[in-house]
């Protein structure tokens, strides 16, 4: 008989024990375990359904053996916490929230990712590609100070629900602005205006010092991202964001991902290359953003004149071309005046 590891013992303690910890309501509750997908994460799972409408909270096996392996805790207080969880993020859905789409589509909004990392969870959901990421689909559940819920739109519940792509992508685009307003601030005045609401201003305060702030700052870097400052960095991709940007700007720029929530939009005059902006990115994703919010370690330009999206090297490339293809012009230019001279 092959013998259990130490996590599927763990896994087999916890199912089997955890409804000790829970009230009597939760005697027929079912449990289940299966690997959960999420943008840049994927982990095992447990649920406890009780049936109806209530929708169970997704126990992160995996995050919970970590804490018992190293000692941070025993199984009691493991069992414990997860029981807890249960009991106080155990909602009731509304299920016309998935299932009627005139009110789906008021909840829709749109989320970016990096298309390569993220290559297993999009075989299975409608996305768009944008170069190297991918646009995905979901629907708004509840935000409030204590976060915010929402649900992936599956290929299987596109299919359910009888309605394209094309159009889930079209409605998306157009509700994600009222749900989740673009913000596009200069990066000096961002990191003030953190540091004001972090040390508990008012709004007013704030707004009287930011139009200051306005006429002070002359650092050429814009931050993009929602209202929110979450998953702010499907933003850019808003209808006309790109455009807004640019005219901020004054001139095509480069932008680098900071996160899942913001990119940093830089002017192309500052003299930066492709090269030095990939290596500050991977340098920022290695030792300061966490897995589960990167957003992948290329560098991306938008060229206003030309509307074009693309990755900086691509668009070095394009220059070069460019200007290869203007040399060759002159050259055929001076040749075929030489020849008119000798004619």
């Amino acid at each position: 008989m092959e013998r259990k590891t130490g996590f599927e013992e763990f896994e087999e303690n916890v199912k089997d024990r955890i409804k000790d910890y829970l009230p009597e309501k939760y005697e027929d509750a079912v449990i289940e375990i299966r690997r959960h997908e999420k943008i840049n994460e994927s982990y095992l799972g447990m649920c406890v359904w009780t049936g109806g409408n209530a929708a169970s909270p997704v126990l992160n096996l995996e995050k919970y053996y970590a804490l018992f392996q190293n000692g941070l805790t025993g199984m009691e207080d493991v069992i414990r916490r997860m029981a807890d969880i249960v009991q106080e993020n155990t909602i009731l859905v509304d299920l016309s929230l998935v299932t009627d789409y005139s009110r789906i589509k008021e909840n829709l909004f749109i989320r970016v990712c990096d298309a390569a990392r993220n290559g297993e969870l999009l075989k299975n959901i409608p996305h768009t590609r944008i170069d190297d990421l991918a646009v995905t689909y979901h629907i708004l559940g509840s935000i409030d100070a204590g976060g915010m819920s929402s649900m992936t739109v599956t290929s299987q519940m596109m299919a359910d629900l009888g309605i394209t792509k094309e159009q889930l992508h079209q409605d998306a685009m157009e509700n994600s602005p009222h749900l989740f307003p673009p913000m596009i601030e200069n990066i000096g005045i961002m990191m003030r205006l953190i540091d004001m609401k972090t040390a508990g201003l008012g709004e007013e305060v704030i707004n009287e010092v930011r139009k200051t702030m306005d006429q002070e700052m002359q650092i050429p870097m814009l931050v993009v991202t929602n209202r929110e400052q979450i998953n702010g960095a499907s933003a850019l991709f808003y209808p006309g964001i790109l455009d807004q940007v640019a005219e901020m700007m004054g001139e095509g720029y480069f932008i680098l991902p900071s996160s899942v929530h913001e990119w940093i939009a830089v002017p192309d005059r500052e003299g930066l290359d492709a090269s030095q902006m990939q290596a500050m990115i991977k340098d920022a994703n290695q030792n300061a953003v966490t897995p589960d919010i990167q957003l992948g370690d290329a560098a991306y330009h938008y060229d206003p004149k030309e509307h074009v999206f693309e990755k900086a090297s691509a668009y070095e490339e394009r220059l070069k071309s460019r200007e290869q293809d203007m040399k060759k012009e002159e050259k055929q230019k001076q040749k075929d005046n030489v020849i008119r001279l000798s004619l």
